[in-house]
C-alpha cells in the first residue's frame, strides 16, 4: 500500500471581507487590500504633478458586506492629503462614497505615500504615487518695444503672439528688418 500524504499551502492574499476600492474612471477598477504596485489605470499613479501645483484623485469605497463602519482615511506622505471624505461613519450594505487624495510636492522627485482607510473589520491599504516636476531652469520674456513689460513665453509655446514679441508679423523684403528683445533669466 502507498500513502500518499499532501500537503496543501494556502497563499496568503490581503482580503478584506466589508469594502472594496474602487478606482480609474468611472470607479471601475478594484484596487486590492494591500496594493504596492501604482497604476495609471486605477488613479493609484498620479503622474507628474509640476511645482508648484497639485493634482487630486477620487476613489470609491464600496460597502460589500452589511454594515460597515468607516472611522478615518490617512495618508503617510509628506506630499499627499486626504481633501474630502475622511471619516463616514457607518456605511449600509451596498454604499458607495467617494474620497479625494491631493498630491501637492514641493520639492523635484518622485513622491509615494500609503492610503489607509480604517474600519471596524481591519485596515485597508494602498500605495499611490507620483512625480514633483521642479521648475525650468530659464525662464524667457519677449518685449516688442523699449519701455513695455516683458512678457513671460511659456516654454514649448507653439502660438507666436505680438505682445511677448515671438510674433513678428509680415513684412515685404524691401521693408528692412524688425528686431525684438528677449531676456534670459537663470
Amino acid at each position: 500500500i502507498l500513502l500518499l500524504t499532501f500537503l496543501t499551502v494556502f497563499l496568503a492574499l490581503p482580503v478584506f471581507a466589508g469594502i472594496e476600492i474602487r478606482g480609474g474612471t468611472n470607479f471601475n477598477t478594484i484596487i486590492s487590500n494591500g496594493d504596492t504596485t501604482p497604476r495609471t489605470t486605477d488613479g493609484t499613479d498620479f503622474g507628474d504633478v509640476t511645482i508648484p501645483g497639485s493634482k487630486t484623485v477620487s476613489f470609491q469605497i464600496k460597502a460589500t458586506g452589511s454594515q460597515e463602519l468607516i472611522t478615518g482615511i490617512t495618508e503617510d506622505g509628506a506630499a499627499w492629503s486626504i481633501e474630502s471624505g475622511s471619516g463616514f461613519g457607518n456605511l449600509p450594505a451596498g454604499s458607495t462614497p467617494t474620497f479625494t487624495v491631493k498630491m501637492d510636492p514641493t520639492s523635484a522627485g518622485y513622491k509615494t505615500a500609503t492610503i489607509s482607510i480604517i474600519a471596524s473589520t481591519g485596515i485597508y491599504t494602498f500605495k499611490v504615487e507620483g512625480q514633483g516636476l521642479g521648475d525650468p531652469e530659464i525662464v524667457v520674456r519677449g518685449q516688442i518695444l523699449p519701455g513695455i513689460s516683458f512678457i513671460s513665453i511659456s516654454d514649448g509655446d507653439t502660438s507666436p503672439r505680438p505682445d511677448d514679441g515671438t510674433s513678428f508679423g509680415s513684412r515685404g523684403v524691401s521693408d528692412g528688418s524688425i528686431s525684438h528683445t528677449f531676456q534670459i533669466e537663470n
